[in-house]
């Protein structure tokens, strides 16, 4: 392959290198997660998300599966496609998938009671796409996790001229990304709960059939909570297991009392801090002298192994610059990217950035993906974007010397969900799009 085919889509996939996700009956599919399994013309590939009826406020999950040519596969579920959603449940969103060892499939995401807020809830289906009745409750778990305040009173709100407006992540609620299976069959993932004027993050294990852990912190699960921000806000947005097989998380952290600041926190496989990692677990970081106007919030959204078991995290900031940073494994910053800073990007003048996703090759190159829209333009619709990189460098080896694509399928706002790499290094990027499809799309590397 001609090296400036890479960053270029794949026609030997779907429509010249495109794949629509259409749910018959439903409009607005949201493509939430993509994973590759097996190798060569074997290969699956697993497309998941959540869409709304048409003809009543109704949620429902859906999970395709098509062949290594995004074709289809006609012995999974109906021609390829199932949907379903949790019993006696009216919205229904799967947001995450992972492949146990046996080929059963367990999606996780969540669903709202009416008696309830928003609750996690996991599904797993068999390899021919027939639910797994031997898991949770018929095949369904719902966690209704009781979780515990903070004591005390709030401080009360300071108006400090040193304390920045968190309004805009409001705007953008955590929710559960990232669903793993552990080497012994157990299943992590994790959670963003409200509780009054506080919110917290949950970090959940569970057996093997879905039932609560409880050699994980007794009670199978762990609230995670800045200590400085008991009043305020822990968001995760995003678990990963590390090879030494802690646990991992990234988010962002608020109140109206401190400055707002980027996360990651690490926990040992039992549920306790730590305490070798950054400052009792936790390593935090505002925007500091980078801001830019009224620009002050950063969003960590994702992360991803590097060699050396570094962590490259990404996200943006609320001027909408692309953000990403690099940490050693103790959590302090690494200084062979961008001399130890968080880089913030902008791909063009006046071309904002949001990274929603990354991924790292096999040679170390920074894949990341999102969404980016010109700030003079009259309507803020965003385009879907994919990057390389080589440390803090676009990559001159991708997309012909650009080191990025920017691409628009049909009308309206448009943006990229996520990514992953198959085994012979091609880059799958599932999407957001209008015109009443989810969207896959497969490049070169």
């Amino acid at each position: 392959m001609p090296l400036n085919d890479a960053g270029t889509l794949d026609p030997a996939f779907g429509e010249g290198g495109i794949v629509s996700i259409n749910v018959p009956g439903y409009h607005l599919p949201t493509v939430t997660a993509v994973l590759s399994s097996g190798v060569g013309t074997d290969r699956k590939i697993y497309v998941t998300g959540w869409c709304e009826s048409t003809w009543e406020n109704v949620y429902l999950y859906f999970l395709s599966r098509l062949d290594s040519n995004g074709i289809p596969d006609n012995t999974f579920g109906d021609a390829g496609l199932i949907t379903g959603r949790f019993p006696h449940m009216d919205h229904s969103r799967i947001l995450s998938l992972a492949l146990q060892d046996d080929g059963k499939i367990v999606l996780s995401g969540n669903t709202f009671p009416a008696e309830h807020s928003q609750q996690p809830a996991l599904v797993r289906y068999n390899n021919d796409g027939l639910l797994d009745k031997t898991f949770g409750v018929g095949g369904y778990c719902i966690l209704d996790l009781p979780l515990s305040p903070p004591a005390g009173n709030p401080p009360l709100e300071e108006h400090a001229e040193h304390v920045r407006s968190t309004k805009s992540i409001a705007d953008y609620p955590a929710e559960p990304s990232r669903v793993e299976i552990l080497p012994d069959g157990k299943i992590l993932l994790f959670d963003y709960v409200d509780m009054r004027d506080q919110g917290v993050g949950v970090i959940i294990r569970l057996d093997k059939n879905g039932v609560l852990d409880t050699d994980f912190n007794q009670i199978g699960y762990i609230q995670v909570m800045h200590p400085d921000y008991i009043w305020g806000n822990t968001r995760l947005r995003n678990l990963l297991v590390q090879p030494d097989g802690k646990y991992l998380g990234c988010g962002s952290l608020f109140s109206t009392t401190k400055l707002t600041a980027a996360m990651f926190v690490r926990y040992d496989s039992s549920g306790n801090p730590d305490l070798t990692f950054g400052k009792k677990g936790f390593v935090t970081f505002d925007i500091g002298e980078d801001g830019i106007g009224l620009e002050n919030i950063i969003h960590m959204e994702c992360m991803a192994e590097q060699p050396n078991r570094r962590i490259l995290g990404a996200g943006y900031t609320s001027g909408d610059r692309g953000l990403m940073t690099s940490i050693e494994p103790d959590g302090s910053f690494n200084i062979q990217f961008n001399k130890g800073k968080p880089l913030y990007t902008m791909l063009e003048p006046e071309l904002n950035t949001r990274w929603t996703d990354v991924a790292i090759q096999k040679d170390g190159r920074i894949l990341v993906v999102g969404g980016t829209y010109l700030e003079r333009a009259p309507e803020r619709l965003y385009d879907i974007v994919v990057a390389r990189y080589i440390n803090e460098q676009l990559d001159p080896a991708f997309n012909d010397g650009k080191g990025w694509v920017k691409l628009r399928i049909g009308n309206g706002l448009q943006y990229a969900t996520g990514v992953m790499l198959q085994d012979d290094g091609k880059i799958l990027v599932c999407a957001q799009t209008a015109d009443n499809k989810g969207t896959l799309l497969r490049f070169h590397a």
